[in-house]
């Protein structure tokens, strides 16, 4: 497993006005405990519970209503991308992120509040987490 400058196991709420930590936005890894019943005569085998953050999405307002937002500008230098996102302060919907985990369908989601100016996510293009750039680190403020 690479590392990710992520270092949350669970997500903490934000302390304040401003998003201080990557963590604020999406733990690194989500912990999860999967059951299912083996047919014969398979038995079932416990893998690693916590699976690596793999998505990250930001919406305008409820994700029910799937306003999913696309980045607002991305730049690609030595091997990284940053994708950057700006958001309305006085949007009444609100900004929501989803975070997705690989090995699971499992996601995490929750407003933004205060409604950061701006979001910007790094990869890494030459590693991938479930087919897609490995998340570096995500910056909201």
């Amino acid at each position: 497993m690479k590392p990710i400058l992520i270092e949350l196991v669970l997500c903490s709420a934000l302390c304040g006005s401003t998003f201080a930590a990557e963590g604020d936005v999406c733990p690194a890894r989500l912990e999860t405990r999967q059951s299912a019943k083996a047919p014969y005569p398979y038995q079932l085998v416990s893998g690693d519970g916590a699976s690596p953050l793999m998505g990250v999405t930001f919406f305008d307002g409820d994700p029910k209503d799937e306003a999913s937002l696309a980045p607002d500008s991305e730049k690609k230098a030595a091997g990284r991308t940053e994708s950057k996102w700006k958001f309305a302060a006085d949007d009444k919907l609100g900004t929501f992120v989803r975070c997705s985990y690989f090995g699971t369908s499992l996601q995490l989601q929750r407003r933004l509040v205060p409604t950061p100016g701006m979001c910007a996510v790094t990869y890494d293009d030459k590693i991938s987490t479930g087919g897609l750039p490995t998340i570096l680190k995500i910056t909201c403020k």
